[in-house]
């Protein structure tokens, strides 16, 4: 199961918040989950599509089991009838994607949108700086 790490806009309060180690189920849930009783999802509050800059950056084995027991912690439906993974993802034979091109997001999640590059490692600083030390 691939892992990166990304970028939620939560359009509610307009800020991006940071994501590390995101799986592809997890993405898929912070995108279609029924977020409110209304039944919208995130997409439909934002009005935009919430994830950006995503970076894959690894691979880890992990069982269908842990990894629903894991998206737990979103929470459950709005009406509170089940846990959220869960309704995207039901029964016991449910497949959850392994890479995030499965997901059919991926285009669209990586999609630069804080205009941040990423350094590389051969960057180093223009100068050493030193930091000031106050006396205790």
């Amino acid at each position: 199961m691939e892992l990166a790490d990304c970028w939620l806009y939560l359009g509610k309060i307009k800020s991006d918040v940071p994501l590390k180690n995101v799986t592809p189920a997890e993405l898929v849930l912070l995108l279609r989950a029924k977020i409110n009783k209304a039944g919208n999802t995130r997409q439909d509050v934002c009005g935009t599509f919430p994830v950006h800059d995503l970076v894959i950056h690894s691979s880890v084995k992990r069982s269908r089991t842990h990894e629903m027991n894991r998206l737990h912690k979103y929470g459950k439906t709005p009406d509170d009838s089940k846990f959220t993974i869960e309704e995207l993802y039901p029964g016991e034979t449910s497949v959850l994607p392994e890479t995030f091109e499965e997901t059919g997001f991926l285009a669209q999640a990586q999609q630069k949108v804080l205009g941040t590059p990423v350094p590389s490692p051969d960057d180093a600083p223009a100068e050493e700086i030193t930091p000031i030390l106050t006396p205790a």
